[in-house]
């Protein structure tokens, strides 16, 4: 049996290719660094230090250890009762003012009633 060189060429071809597409997605394969860009291993799994900055006396970058456990209160519990109080009788007299702004005839309004009990 003799193998013809341009169909071991297309074959070979063709593998190449399916490789470097099968390949392409594969996370473990390693490329050369002037290829990929990617750092080796050891660069890769280093450990890391993370430092903070020293005499950072900007005034709008706020100091995380100045900030206080739990959050203040602005007012008291008989503060907030009597605001609410407060609130529920200005509601009461806005639906009184309106109750009495409704009720007020207007003008012609009584002629018209008038004359239809008249009748």
């Amino acid at each position: 049996m003799k193998c013809d060189s341009k169909s071991v060429a297309k074959c070979a071809r063709a593998v190449f290719f399916c490789a470097v597409f099968l390949l392409a997605a594969c996370a473990d394969v390693r490329g050369p660094q002037w290829l990929t860009g990617e750092p080796d291993d050891s660069v890769l799994n280093a450990p890391r230090v993370v430092g903070s900055p020293s005499g950072l006396k900007d005034p709008s970058w706020p100091n995380l250890a100045d900030v206080p456990e739990t959050k203040p209160k602005f007012s008291t519990e008989a503060e907030r009762a009597e605001k609410s109080t407060d609130l529920a009788s200005d509601n009461m007299k806005a639906k009184a003012e309106m109750e009495r702004i409704r009720n007020i005839e207007l003008y012609g309004e009584a002629e018209r009633t008038r004359t239809t009990t008249q009748e």
